[in-house]
């Protein structure tokens, strides 16, 4: 049996392990016409009885995504400035791309072919396959497709949705209410990333050396270079040949940065007279 999954959301991605791993001799692609890397949205909020359900069939894939999980077992209402805190209301949320991450590595386990920016123009171009799972959401092609089988039905609202982001964090899954002069606002706050933001500065840092001692290698290779060149032999050791070459690489960052500066302080300059020309 051959399945063709158009969409590599949670669903798509979610579907294809599942199906891939109880059915083993089934070929399945998935195809997505973002890269792996893309995401829409910044979480997915699982009620504790959906996790209780999704354990009771695949505890693994839970066991594999609950330590990136943010949990509360109650939720906070927010309505004319009071505060109602509701125990007994279990939830759990994880970052869209962290989870795309963790089924996407489980879908790729047990062999379903991931296809990412790989767009499908037309459904004729899946016609060799023997199932067509459509999970590319909202614009979906193949619903469009399809649309008298399905007997789809389209319509608009006024209401509006959007996402942010915020360094705030919230202890509780909380919903907000605002009424003003522009309508009726509802906020659906919750904390996606549980891990400090210290784990940005350290990946920064080591990404700064990185680049640093790169350079470095470069600049060892011109000084092999200009030995060569002279015909002289390398007589320093490799510790000091390290040290000189990082002294000489940090000194031609620092004077490139300063060329810079001086030359925006003297075009600023320049910008300032000019305009006082004018007046």
């Amino acid at each position: 049996m051959r399945i063709a999954v158009v969409g590599g959301g949670p669903g798509g991605l979610y579907f294809s392990y599942f199906w891939k791993k109880r059915h083993r001799k089934t070929h399945i692609d998935l195809f997505e016409q973002n890269p792996a890397t893309a995401t829409w949205g910044f979480g997915v909020v699982f009620s504790e009885q959906a996790l209780e359900f999704l354990s009771a069939d695949d505890p693994d894939t839970v066991a594999a995504i609950a330590p990136s999980m943010e949990s509360w077992k109650n939720i906070t209402l927010n309505l004319r400035g009071e505060s109602v805190e509701i125990d007994g209301v279990g939830f759990s949320s994880i970052g869209r791309l962290e989870l795309l991450k963790l089924l996407q590595a489980r879908a790729a386990s047990v062999g379903v072919t991931l296809r990412y920016d790989t767009p499908i123009g037309s459904i004729d171009l899946l016609a060799g396959y023997d199932l067509i799972v459509a999970a590319d959401g909202l614009n979906s092609q193949v619903r469009r497709a399809f649309e008298g089988d399905f007997g789809t039905s389209l319509s608009y609202s006024s209401n509006k949705f959007a996402w942010y982001g915020t360094t705030k964090r919230f202890e509780t899954l909380s919903q907000t209410f605002v009424k003003n002069e522009l309508g009726i606002f509802n906020a659906q706050l919750q904390t996606l990333v549980s891990h400090e933001q210290s784990t940005l500065s350290v990946a920064a840092f080591l990404g700064l050396v990185l680049a640093l001692w790169s350079a470095r290698s470069a600049m060892s290779a011109l000084m092999t270079a200009t030995n060569i060149a002279y015909g002289e032999r390398e007589k320093r050791n490799f510790f000091i040949q390290v040290l000189i070459s990082l002294v000489l690489t940090t000194g031609a960052i620092v004077g490139f940065l300063a060329m810079l500066l001086l030359g925006s302080l003297l075009f600023g300059l320049g910008m300032w007279r000019f305009c006082r020309q004018l007046e």
